[in-house]
């Protein structure tokens, strides 16, 4: 089935529907679909497909794309949610000067943003790794305080939980951290779950936890979207098959999250509802 559409700014729209009787219930779309003629970053709302809205993203590296049914939105919490990264390099430096007698390289510290940061100090230092950590650990919880929230992030929150999308975080902290965070921040109310790096074998680039996450809220990932904003964030997402916006409005920075192709980069938080505000009115209606 062929059909072309004519609305708003987009015009002579080809979208060609393949559907396919052999798809696997893992599969998020019941159907194949090819679209040409948008421009980079555009998103709209066709119906079709059994009178079901499907949310369009166009890819930002080609000129075809997928359908997506938006159900709930997930969440890296460093970095993207909370502005903490400065803290814990902070606190992993002290440990190093405590320990080692020396501080953190920047190349060192580069390595460690986005990852479990025990395991990996246990891997590099195997003798006082543990004692490093747990070092630095005293003074980050000493320090709690020169945390803080992004600007635009709790009025994304409260919106998006208006628009009665699931949400969930996904960290490679602790779970205790992101217990403590949350909490304190008051923004974890809106979060159905949170899962930590206690939660799963491995941590992200694997796809594991994002894996775990989708499980949890019973989606194939093509209905889901997640924001980080490291390169990690990024090539987990993709594993996962779950379209990736990369956030620079914290520690994110562009010329190195373009080279993984998350499906946007956004400046600012409220950017995030571009991507959902369609389908809230289409549900409405």
């Amino acid at each position: 089935m062929h059909r072309n559409w004519n609305e708003g700014q987009f015009h002579n729209i080809h979208i060609q529907f393949s559907f396919n009787a052999a798809r696997t219930s893992a599969s998020p779309f019941p159907c194949d679909v090819v679209f040409s003629g948008l421009h980079s970053g555009s998103l709209r709302f066709i119906k079709m497909c059994h009178n079901s809205f499907y949310l369009l993203f166009n890819s930002l590296h080609g000129s075809t794309g997928c359908f997506y049914i938006l159900k709930a939105v997930i969440f890296d919490m460093d970095g993207t949610l909370l502005d903490s990264e400065g803290m814990s390099a902070v606190a992993t430096d002290y440990g190093f000067r405590k320990i080692l007698g020396r501080g953190i390289t920047s190349e060192e510290n580069a390595q460690l943003v986005g990852r479990p940061v025990k395991k990996v100090l246990s891997q590099w230092f195997p003798e006082n790794g543990d004692v490093i950590y747990d070092t630095g650990r005293e003074y980050y919880n000493a320090n709690l305080s020169s945390i803080k929230v992004y600007p635009g992030v709790k009025e994304l929150l409260k919106k998006l939980s208006e628009m009665k999308l699931e949400m969930a975080v996904v960290t490679s902290s602790h779970r205790s951290d992101a217990e403590t965070l949350l909490t304190m921040f008051g923004i974890r109310k809106y979060f159905s779950f949170y899962i930590g790096q206690e939660d799963t074998l491995y941590q992200k680039p694997d796809p594991e936890p994002l894996n775990l996450a989708l499980k949890k809220i019973g989606t194939p990932g093509g209905n889901v979207l997640y924001i980080g904003d490291q390169p990690y964030d990024i090539m987990a997402a993709h594993g996962a098959n779950i379209p990736v916006l990369g956030a620079l409005w914290g520690s994110g920075r562009r010329e190195l999250l373009e080279q993984y192709h998350p499906l946007a980069l956004l400046k600012k938080p409220e950017e995030v509802l571009q991507f959902a505000i369609e389908f809230d009115k289409h549900k409405k209606q």
